[in-house]
């Protein structure tokens, strides 16, 4: 298996572990009918997520 499947494979996982399935499902939907923004939305989102949870962790 190509690298970069591996790397698709393993980032869908994390996504939903983030989101869970059925939210998943439901913005890759959004990304696909809206487009860049829809990406642009979803990326922003996983961000704030990613940044609360260093907050917590560290306490910062």
């Amino acid at each position: 298996m190509k690298v970069d499947t591996k790397q698709r494979k393993k980032a869908r996982k994390g996504f939903a572990q983030v989101y869970g399935e059925e939210e998943l499902a439901a913005r890759m939907v959004h990304v696909l009918q809206i487009g860049k923004k829809g990406l642009d939305s979803l990326v922003a989102a996983m961000g704030s997520k990613v940044r609360s949870w260093g907050q917590i962790f560290t306490g910062c």
